[in-house]
């Protein structure tokens, strides 16, 4: 993957809310390699027309206002259409040709399949943007929220996630995507994903069976999926412990019921000498404290929004 323009990086960080426009603009600059390779076009002179029709001059960007910036991009646009005027028409088309559906879980979780055969489990209060129909040579949607991709494998056409940080690509596996407001994370269930931060796209890491990397302000980290690993218990409805650290099943039980719990103060240091193994299939979250409680002795209480972990 080429390197994104400085331009458009800036442009976007003004502007996060226009995720497929963001999306478009970084195809238009993969797929520009193609055009500009052609023996007939000159890319040197293309640049210097642009440059000279924005009367770029230097350190101009920085001054420059947000309308001038989003100017500076359809600019870009403009040059890599005249250079080839198929772009548009290949990989991600527009609203009203071949034209984008956007797909919302709301109030419960909601699974689709898209025009090639792949399906997709959205977790409540995901959202899901692709074309009706996958055109040329790759695959790409475009994801807020969580979801769990069940590709359907394509040789020589990939399938790509994009969100607002990060470019997933993919041949033919299954893996699951979280993109919230604060990181992307992504676990890998079968096959292979290139994992991609698009802003760095030179920070990337490929990732296998039973992998996960989360992409934050703190970086990439990759890193080993553990065995009683409950990332997709708000598909299955099971919670499974397995000889499972007391702070883990905290997490765990703060993601699968959407209820923050944690654990008192005074325990924090003494949670791996409670190892909880239990399996809960479509409980309640008091049914699950109750077991806990009845394992370990342990009480809880809620203060606010919060369920509190404690001792007796």
């Amino acid at each position: 993957m080429k390197e994104i323009p400085e331009h458009i990086r800036e442009w976007y960080a003004l502007h996060p809310d226009q995720e497929e426009e963001f999306a478009r603009l970084m195809q238009l600059w993969s797929d520009s390699g193609e055009v500009l390779a052609q023996p007939e076009f000159d890319t040197s002179k293309a640049w210097q027309a642009m440059e000279s029709r924005l009367g770029k001059k230097k350190g101009s960007w920085a001054r420059m206002p947000p309308a001038g910036k989003i100017a500076v991009a359809a600019a870009m646009i403009g040059v890599l259409v005249l250079a080839g005027g198929r772009i548009f028409s290949r990989r991600i088309p527009r609203d009203g040709t071949t034209g984008w559906n956007s797909v919302a879980a709301i109030g419960a979780n909601r699974k689709i399949t898209l025009p090639d055969g792949s399906t997709v489990a959205l977790r409540k209060g995901a959202r899901l943007k692709y074309p009706s129909n996958f055109q040329g040579d790759e695959r790409m949607v475009m994801l807020a929220g969580e979801a769990f991709f069940d590709i359907h494998p394509e040789k020589g056409r990939p399938f790509r996630i994009t969100t607002s940080r990060s470019m997933t690509e993919v041949l033919g596996t299954s893996f699951l995507v979280n993109a919230s407001s604060s990181s992307d994370r992504i676990i890998v269930t079968t096959g292979r994903v290139l994992f991609t931060d698009k802003g760095q796209p030179e920070r990337n890491c490929m990732l296998t069976e039973k992998q996960e990397a989360v992409l934050s302000e703190k970086g990439l980290e990759k890193k080993q999926v553990t065995a009683a690993c409950n990332y997709l218990s708000w598909q299955t409805g099971d919670l499974i412990f397995a000889q499972t650290p007391l702070d883990q099943v905290a997490e765990d039980l703060s993601d699968h019921y959407g209820v923050q719990v944690r654990l008192a103060d005074t325990l924090i240091p003494k949670a791996g000498l409670y190892k909880i193994t239990s399996e809960f299939t479509n409980q309640t979250l008091l049914q699950a404290l109750e077991e806990i409680n009845v394992l370990t002795r342990l009480r809880y209480k809620k203060k606010a929004d919060t369920i509190i972990i404690c001792q007796p």
